[in-house]
């Protein structure tokens, strides 16, 4: 059973150990400071029948808005991590070939997560850009990402689809930290796409679980050992990039 302490089977040869405190002491000092959401597959099927074979799932799905994962938010907790970019790393015939915008992330030993998490970094804003179609009867749209202003520049751009600009402040107004656009007297006709250009925490997802079963052993002169798990590397790619296959048979058309 996972967690219990064995007999050894002899004399261990030579080691390296690694210092869980180190280890975290190094992560923190190089690291880059993200929160994590657990997330969960969307059990929600389209059609009459409720079956567990079923997975065509519903396009207008209330609960994933058709992301095919439900983030648990109240369970988000923040940490530090190590990103480094894949196209900074000459890996790929030994790792396989990565999209450039992929990453890997190493958590600290006690941090576990899993398929679909959602990794926001917390230190740095990225631009997104999106198209919208105006709400009816509602002075309010919702964007995908909340938007964050950072101390670098603001960029906020909204052209709609006849090539008109609305400008934040005086057409719209969104606070930072939100996803509510909230339009004032000059908005757009009710049921036209428009786009905007915002700044969004840059918001990947964990697409595979690096060297998952690596552990160590302590007590390296004791009668008994305990394992130890080491730290996760998870190779994640940007959310809005990300194709959920695997989650459900359906989730590429």
């Amino acid at each position: 059973m996972a967690g219990e302490t064995r007999a050894k089977r002899g004399t261990p040869p030579p080691k390296v150990a690694l210092n869980p405190e180190n280890f975290d002491r190094l992560v923190k000092d190089h690291g880059t400071y993200v929160r994590v959401t657990p997330s969960v597959v969307c059990p929600r099927r389209s059609g009459t029948r409720v079956e567990l074979d079923d997975t065509n799932h519903d396009l207008n799905c209330p609960l994933c808005f058709g992301s095919l994962s439900i983030d648990c938010d109240a369970i988000s907790f923040e940490t530090w991590a190590f990103v480094q970019s894949v196209k900074l790393e000459k890996m790929l015939d030994a790792q396989g070939i990565f999209d450039l915008k992929d990453a890997f992330a190493t958590f600290p030993p006690a941090i576990r997560v899993s398929y679909w998490y959602k990794i926001e970094i917390l230190d740095f804003t990225s631009q997104y850009n999106e198209v919208l179609q105006r709400r009816v009867d509602s002075d309010t749209d919702r964007l995908r990402y909340s938007a964050f202003d950072c101390e670098d520049g603001n960029i906020y751009h909204v052209v709609d689809n006849d090539g008109k600009i609305y400008e934040r402040g005086s057409d719209y107004e969104l606070e930072s930290g939100s996803q509510d656009i909230v339009w004032s007297s000059n908005a757009p006709p009710e049921g036209k796409l428009y786009s905007m250009l915002y700044p969004i925490l840059p918001t990947f997802r964990v697409l595979e679980l690096m060297h998952e079963t690596r552990h160590y052993y302590t007590d390296a002169k004791a009668p008994t050992k305990s394992a130890v798990q080491m730290p996760q590397q998870a190779h994640i790619r940007w959310d809005f990039m990300a194709k959920k296959k695997g989650t459900d048979r359906d989730a590429s058309n």
